[in-house]
């Protein structure tokens, strides 16, 4: 890898910090469900158009991993808060720990 490529990688992980932020004013101002409709969309829309567009600069495919990046942080950050509204404890629990389950076996992967 070369130094841009760690560059690369430093930005789009920042990008969760933005992400979290936005999030919580998303939150506040429109509400769970609609947050969730709205980060879902620009993260579809963002990793579509990197799928979609492959001869972008490097500086617009950073730009878009960073927007998909911290939409989909913010998105799970909203589902956590969601889902303890929705679903009972014990359901919930059982859900969760399946959810950690799969993602601590797909790491391994």
């Amino acid at each position: 890898m070369t130094a841009d490529d760690y560059l690369t990688v430093i930005w789009t992980s920042a990008a969760e910090f933005p992400g979290y932020l936005a999030t919580a004013l998303l939150i506040d101002r429109v509400g769970r469900k609609k947050s969730i409709f709205l980060l879902s969309l620009i993260s579809v829309v963002c990793t579509f158009s990197l799928v979609k567009c492959s001869d972008m600069s490097r500086a617009v495919i950073v730009a878009l991993l960073f927007c998909s990046r911290g939409t989909i942080a913010g998105w799970m950050q909203v589902l956590c808060v969601y889902t303890p509204e929705v679903y009972a404890t014990k359901l919930r629990s059982v859900a969760m720990g399946e959810i950690r389950f799969l993602c601590a076996a797909r790491d391994l992967l």
